[in-house]
Order: C-alpha cells, then sequence, then structure tokens
C-alpha cells in the first residue's frame, strides 16, 4: 500500500504592498546580505538580541514597482526599521 506523502517546502520572508495607482497586489522576498560575524554581532546589539539567538538579518528594498502598471513608488520604512533609531 502506497504511501501519499506530502511534500514539504519552505517558507521565505517576503513583503507585499498594494499599488496605489492600479490596486494590484505585488510580492517580493526579503533578501539576506552576506555579513561580517563582528557586523552581525554588532547588529544584535543595537538591536536588544541576544548574541547567541540564531536568525537572519532580512533587507528590504527603498523603491519598488508594480508588476502590473509598472508604476514606481519609494517605500515608508515601517515601525521595526532599523535606520529610524
Amino acid at each position: 500500500m502506497a504511501q501519499n506523502r506530502k511534500r514539504k517546502v519552505e517558507l521565505l520572508n517576503a513583503y507585499f504592498f498594494i499599488c496605489p495607482e492600479c490596486g494590484t497586489t505585488n510580492y517580493g522576498r526579503g533578501c539576506t546580505n552576506e555579513m561580517a560575524q563582528e557586523d552581525i554581532d554588532q547588529l544584535k546589539i543595537d538591536l536588544g538580541i541576544e548574541l547567541d539567538e540564531p536568525g537572519e538579518f532580512y533587507f528590504l528594498p527603498e523603491e519598488v514597482a508594480c508588476e502590473a502598471c509598472l508604476k514606481e513608488f519609494d517605500v515608508e520604512p515601517g515601525p521595526d526599521d532599523i535606520d529610524q533609531k
């Protein structure tokens, strides 16, 4: 008897925005940046994260474009944006 096993998928960090011009929902993926361990440690200290806590930092774009109407937009920083400090 064959077993129906579901395949597993990896969930990725992503963002989305709704185009203010045409209303299309657009999706994108945050990207990681190869950083030196000392830079990662300093970033964790600055953010109040324990140095031994696992995880990755993801970077979001400063501007985006709608896939439907091709209009470009600057991105407003969110509440968790490091640059707001």
